[in-house]
């Protein structure tokens, strides 16, 4: 079986509230080449950015994520075809509601068991006191955008993505670990994880720990996995690897 899985695109429902920076057609047609060229595309949480209207409700949320989907209607065929599967992350997380979304798939084929999951639920930024910080930061951010202050938004946007991968990304950080411990109580032996923007490929013992990147802001971040040949292939520009088969 061949597998590919890409995350993170925030389409949002107007083009100066959103970072996809796609043209339309271009990126439909890269959705339907991924998916002619395997089995199972996994869509793994940020498809769409649901959380920058003026009302942080469900019902607003589902607003946004409607309206996002009407805007760019090829691409929304595109990510709804037979062999597109969607995982719902932070950010459109409306979409488990909406459209049925998974919170995790875990899959298996020739004897290769792998779990999908977008990942925010290891980010500790998203519990305790600071879950309620994280919000407010994604709803102004939303704010800005919409009054045109796009550039400003997105430069404490890229902060965000450098500040949590500085801090929590790395073989050691939270991810890592919550992989480690999916893999054990899973029994996977990849955990693909979306959320950080930041394509990884870390090897420990239990396996293998993949992050796709991301597809915002005009980039095109995607990973296949080949389970017959048992080949991880992370397709992004620079990725994160660390190799330590035999860590504890």
């Amino acid at each position: 079986m061949k597998v590919a899985a890409i995350s993170d695109l925030h389409i949002g429902p107007r083009h100066r509230g959103d970072e996809f920076c796609h043209d339309e057609d271009w990126f439909a047609e890269f959705i339907e080449q991924l998916a002619a060229e395997h089995d199972r595309l996994i869509l793994l949480g940020d498809i769409y950015q649901t959380e920058h209207g003026l009302w942080p409700t469900r019902r607003g949320y589902h607003r946004q994520l409607m309206q996002a989907r009407r805007r760019l209607p090829r691409v929304t065929a595109a990510l709804g075809g037979p062999k597109c599967i969607h995982i719902a992350g932070n950010h459109d997380a409306i979409t488990r509601d909406s459209l049925g979304a998974l919170a995790d798939l875990r899959m298996e084929a020739d004897g290769m068991g792998i779990l999908f999951v977008h990942g925010h639920q290891f980010d500790p930024l998203l519990r305790g006191p600071s879950y309620l910080l994280a919000r407010t930061g994604t709803w102004m951010a939303g704010r800005l955008r919409h009054l045109g202050l796009q550039n400003v938004s997105q430069w404490f946007e890229d902060r965000d993505v450098a500040l949590k991968q500085g801090k929590l990304g790395g073989p050691h950080g939270p991810y890592a670990r919550a992989a480690r411990q999916l893999m054990r109580t899973r029994d996977v032996s990849v955990v693909v994880m979306g959320h950080t923007h930041c394509p990884v490929h870390y090897e420990f013992a239990e396996g293998a720990l993949i992050n796709t990147g991301t597809c915002w802001q005009g980039q095109t971040m995607y990973i296949s996995i080949d389970t017959t040949q048992r080949c991880i292939d992370v397709r992004a520009p620079f990725v994160s690897r660390w190799n330590a088969l035999t860590d504890n």
